[in-house]
């Protein structure tokens, strides 16, 4: 019997099942039907102004205009798919690796 074959096949399906996997997820979070994988956390900053100086009411306008121009979690989303892609474009060269290295051992047992 030859096992080589039986495991080119094994390990082309892991690999393609990875890819499929890798895809499936990331359809999903870009589609908004699952949660962003949460690698970073943006917390609100509270600070209390002081004295109520020229300088802290400029700084207290200053972030509610930024906060109209930019939502509150827009820069930790951002971060987040960004890493999320990146590990799915490590995942989906792997998962062609994987199916790579089956289809060579299915083809040497062949020989």
């Amino acid at each position: 019997m030859d096992y080589s074959k039986i495991v080119g096949w094994i390990v082309f399906a892991v690999g393609l099942s990875v890819i499929i996997w890798t895809l499936v997820s990331s359809y999903n979070i870009f589609t908004k039907q699952s949660e962003v994988p949460s690698f970073f956390s943006q917390e609100e900053q509270i600070q209390e102004l002081s004295s109520g100086s020229w300088e802290d009411q400029i700084g207290e306008m200053a972030r509610e205009e930024i906060s109209k121009l930019i939502p509150v979690g827009a820069i930790s989303t951002v971060l987040n798919l960004g890493v999320w892609s990146a590990f799915a474009f490590i995942f989906i060269f792997g998962g062609f690796q994987l199916s790579t290295l089956g289809i060579r051992l299915i083809k040497k047992s062949n020989n």
